[in-house]
């Protein structure tokens, strides 16, 4: 499978032709990230489907469809108490008429960015915010973390703050990515250089990993993408 993080421009675009010609080792169909989403929608034949929740990009007949995508930039102080952390607007956006597969990537900054798909609004879920039609620039602070082990499942519970149980269940219904590809099993192990991607939870970078003798237990030095 192709990791279209490593390829340019001139690339993707060589890569999309094979596609179209019939070629399935450069067909798109991983998670990928809203930035690399954007690099892929000038290309002709390349559309969106699935939703965000479930992410998949593939190859297709549309020539002339509008960009899939646009943010909308809300003010945390705007929003009702409980609906000023990224589970909390989520929750809060659930309830309202809004369908998951219309809200993508959520960023985090002094203000939320989300991604929506192009033709949605906040207005109908009580919820001020500001349209652009690019994404936010981003500011990638690293981050140190301790886990367990370098497996998946320690990984995943470490990064992503959540029970190990859970990792496990989410590794095992396919909710976890790397490099864009589903992460089969909760016993493999993760590295340095690769994306991991918990649908729904966030996406975060691997800069570097090692083990502390010492201790016991690895380390992960991180950079979240979204939450």
């Amino acid at each position: 499978m192709i990791n279209w993080r490593e390829l340019d421009a001139e690339e993707v675009r060589s890569c999309v032709q094979l596609g179209l010609q019939g070629d399935e080792r450069y067909m798109p169909t991983g998670f990928l990230d809203t930035h690399q989403w954007l690099a892929l929608t000038g290309i002709r034949g390349i559309c969106l489907d699935g939703g965000f929740e479930r992410a998949q990009y593939r190859l297709a007949h549309p020539e002339d469809s509008p960009a899939p995508l646009h943010f909308a930039s809300i003010d945390p102080a705007s929003l009702p108490g409980n609906a000023r952390t990224v589970n909390g607007l989520r929750t809060m956006l659930r309830s309202s008429s809004l369908p998951d597969s219309a809200i993508g990537d959520i960023y985090l900054d002094d203000r939320f960015s989300l991604a929506l798909s192009s033709q949605v609004f906040l207005d109908d879920a009580g919820i001020e915010a500001d349209y652009a039609a690019t994404p936010p620039a981003l500011s990638l602070p690293e981050e140190r973390l301790t886990a367990a082990s370098l497996r998946a499942d320690a990984v995943v519970s470490a990064a992503f703050r959540v029970s190990r149980a859970e990792a496990q269940k989410a590794i095992q219904y396919g909710f976890v990515f790397s490099d864009y590809v589903v992460i089969g099993k909760r016993t493999t192990d993760l590295q340095a250089g690769q994306r991991l991607v918990y649908r729904t939870k966030g996406s975060l970078d691997i800069v570097d990993s090692g083990f502390n003798p010492r201790s016991g237990r690895s380390w992960l030095l991180i950079r979240r993408l979204t939450a």
